[in-house]
């Protein structure tokens, strides 16, 4: 076989792989469980304590140290420790040059809100840019092999 072919058909297999566990993982696509037990989510940041779950968000368990790391590089001052947190797959797509989110930005997850399974996990929690109302986001996690969890997604959860 030749060695392209075998090229393909690893990077085939991993794309599906990705695509099938954040489906799995993704809370609010059409046959997700906790989409249709609790109807459309409202956004955290139109009701009081901003840090709340979105309705259709189960609660977890606590996030692990190592991805909470993570996600201050996310929204560091640095545009290339913003970067070092994104998992390779996401950073390839990421083209706009520059940083990811303006200086002065705050992640603050919501604690118990760490879903896990096996190498992927999601968590919540609010985005504030400087400038703009908090948003509620969801972010993917892929653990690598160094343990450390790099992000995979982020986007609203509402």
């Amino acid at each position: 076989m030749p060695r392209r072919a075998v090229i393909l058909g690893g990077v085939s297999a991993a794309v599906i792989l990705i695509a099938g566990v954040t489906w799995v993982l993704w809370p609010d696509h059409p046959s997700s469980s906790r989409s249709k037990a609790a109807g459309k989510p409202t956004s955290a940041s139109s009701r009081p304590g901003a840090s709340a779950p979105p309705v259709s968000y189960p609660p977890g368990t606590a996030i692990p140290a190592a991805a909470l790391q993570t996600t201050q590089l996310l929204v560091s001052t640095n545009a290339g420790q913003q970067r070092s947190a994104l998992a390779p797959e996401l950073a390839a797509t990421a083209t706009a040059s520059g940083g990811l989110f303006p200086a002065g930005s705050t992640l603050t997850m919501a604690k118990n809100s760490w879903h896990a399974s096996g190498a992927y996990a999601d968590a919540y929690g609010t985005l504030t840019e400087p400038g703009k109302p908090p948003v509620e986001v969801v972010l993917g996690f892929a653990q690598q092999s160094t343990g450390a969890w790099l992000v995979t997604f982020e986007e609203a959860a509402a």
